[in-house]
């Protein structure tokens, strides 16, 4: 239930039972009631505007203890409290540590605090007197007091509302004191569940959200914040929490970032070293005379050639990735044929790879007239990358690619090679940024280590799927999908 709906079903039970209860007297009464009580002490203002006005006044009294206690025991505020109620013929007086604050300008004296003090301890010790009530006289004049405590330092802080029962002189038959009697009954009613309904439903549940905050003001993340309340303030909770692990999510994905970071730092440092390393050596080389003949300054020329081709292909390969992992290298999405778009790279690639001696097997068995969208340049390179690492790991004689294309829901592409084979706990690796496996380190083609990351990054925005499968010293296939274009009349999910 809703904190609005609780305060309106608060407000109608209360209406209803002050209805009753005025029901239970005699029409006369009533009658004598309004007459003479109402033009004394409400100044012809309704019963439930008295009542809203003192249960709010009672509500914010009961907050400023909760929060802000030191008020209570501001003059001011004290001053604005007693002019509150001066339209009821009442008075406001506050006793704290001994002393009574006085801001009505009555200039009490001292005797009337005292009377006013023994008749609260006698009131205390006799409450199982009905007789007893919480009144007094002084001067001729009889007063009624109520007392609310509050604490603030560990200290009691005594509110006396005391009405000046003088006013009620002209009232007949004595139907003032019982309409007095009854009236307080009714505030205390309310008073007592609205108190409950606050603590429970609205200054509890706050404290949470503080003490949440104060959390994480203070960077800590690690705390959960729970509610059973479905209300108001229990879906803001709900939020905050929500808030809360968006945020602890957030930390630690920036956490993981300068991980990366670091490790693509570190990882660039060594990949950049052993080419200038060998750079500088043939570099010395020559300016010490070791290449003294042209056939030898010939081949160390080539290799510091070779070695610089290398270090310009792994800063254009990082280049690419880091424009691919922050999202900032645009595609050129089109409706591409696939069966032509492969026809065409198979063709290329048996072209780059005759000399090497490397058999390319095809076999396409997808419709001619079959569409994807694609960025055709980008899903090139992709094929390339994939091509290029399985020859790193082709140790056999006789090197043999398969590529093989099948349609099902999406466009299956499958790269295969007869190489070395992969290890099963190292598959999900290879298309991590720089990850080598032992013996591809080890061969000449050497490499940036970038190429299948690039690859899982341009098929990833083109919603597609790569894996790998591998059996050892039988060879490796990597795989992945794209999606076909949709004609009229057909569903795709």
């Amino acid at each position: 239930m809703s904190i609005r709906t609780k305060l309106i079903v608060t407000y109608i039970v209360m209406v209803m039972l002050s209805a009753i209860l005025f029901i239970t007297t005699t029409f006369t009464f009533i009658t004598i009631f309004f007459a003479d009580v109402g033009s004394t002490l409400i100044h012809d203002k309704k019963p439930d505007e008295v009542v809203v006005e003192i249960v709010d006044l009672f509500v914010e009294l009961k907050i400023k203890e909760e929060n802000n206690p030191s008020m209570l025991l501001d003059k001011e505020y004290i001053k604005e409290v007693n002019d509150k109620i001066k339209e009821y013929s009442c008075f406001l007086t506050v006793e704290y540590n001994g002393e009574f604050i006085d801001v009505g300008g009555l200039n009490l004296s001292k005797d009337f605090y005292n009377k006013l003090l023994k008749e609260d301890k006698s009131y205390k010790y006799n409450y199982m007197n009905k007789d007893k009530d919480n009144s007094f006289t002084y001067d001729n004049n009889m007063y009624n007091f109520i007392k609310y405590e509050f604490t603030y330092d560990n200290k009691v802080i005594n509110y006396y509302f005391i009405i000046d029962m003088s006013v009620f002189k002209n009232v007949r038959g004595g139907y003032g004191k019982i309409f007095t009697f009854l009236l307080l009954v009714i505030l205390l009613i309310v008073i007592i569940p609205l108190t409950y309904m606050l603590s429970k439903d609205i200054i509890k549940p706050l404290r949470k959200l503080e003490e949440g905050a104060n959390n994480i003001k203070e960077g800590n993340l690690d705390f959960e914040l729970k509610t059973k309340s479905n209300n108001e303030i229990g879906r803001v909770i709900q939020s905050f929490e929500t808030m809360r692990c968006e945020l602890k999510k957030s930390v630690e994905q920036q956490i993981q970032y300068e991980e990366n970071r670091k490790e693509l730092i570190s990882s660039i440092s060594h990949d950049l070293k052993t080419p200038i390393t060998s750079i500088k050596g043939y570099v010395e080389g020559i300016m010490d005379g070791v290449a003294n003949s042209e056939e030898k300054l010939e081949k160390y020329l080539q290799v510091i050639y070779n070695k610089s081709e290398d270090m310009d292909q792994l800063i254009n390969d990082l280049f690419l990735f880091s424009r691919l992992d922050l999202n900032r290298l645009p595609f050129e999405m089109d409706e591409i044929h696939i069966y032509r778009f492969m026809e065409d790279c198979i063709n290329e690639l048996r072209l780059e790879y005759s000399k090497q001696n490397i058999i390319i097997n095809y076999n396409n068995n997808i419709n001619f007239n079959t569409k994807v969208i694609m960025d055709s340049q980008k899903i090139k390179r992709v094929i390339f990358n994939i091509v290029q690492n399985a020859i790193k790991f082709m140790n056999k004689d006789e090197k043999v690619l398969m590529i093989e294309l099948r349609e099902e829901e999406k466009i299956n592409i499958r790269i295969k090679d007869n190489g070395i084979g992969i290890e099963k706990e190292q598959l999900s690796l290879i298309f991590d940024k720089f990850y080598r496996v032992d013996e591809a380190r080890n061969t000449k083609a050497g490499g940036t280590g970038l190429g299948l990351a690039i690859a899982k990054q341009i098929v990833e925005a083109h919603k597609g799927e790569i894996w790998a499968e591998s059996v050892l010293e039988e060879g490796t296939s990597i795989c992945f999908t794209l999606s076909k274009v949709v004609n009229e009349g057909e569903s795709h999910e």
